[in-house]
């Protein structure tokens, strides 16, 4: 596998917040910071699926605001222009101290804005 193909198995991982995403977060740190080759996008389905497992229980508030803080500050993850909800959404869970703790109240206005 050459590095751009790591890299974005290592984005999945970091996008889909699976089992090995600090893994993923250490070794995408390892890797050049400047990146040259196709972003991947970060969709609304991939929000409501963290939001999701948020809620039942899956995720605590510290695993989706550590998820956030990282997809925020990459250049090789990016959101879609015509779509302004994504950045600020990531925005407010990755800035609880700014925008508020989540709490399951807060998941559910975020996925009622994702619909």
């Amino acid at each position: 596998m050459n590095n751009d193909e790591q890299r974005m198995s290592y984005l999945h991982n970091v996008l889909m917040l699976d089992p090995s995403f600090l893994e993923s977060v250490r070794r995408l740190n390892d890797m050049e910071w400047d990146f040259s080759g196709d972003p991947v996008f970060l969709e609304r389905a991939l929000i409501r699926n963290i939001l999701d497992r948020y809620l039942k229980g899956i995720l605590v508030a510290d695993d989706v605001y550590q998820w956030a803080d990282f997809v925020e500050l990459r250049e090789d993850i990016q959101f879609h222009a015509e779509d302004d909800i994504i950045p600020s959404i990531v925005h407010a869970l990755a800035n609880p101290a700014l925008e508020g703790a989540l709490t399951p109240d807060s998941a559910k206005t975020f996925l009622l804005q994702l619909e």
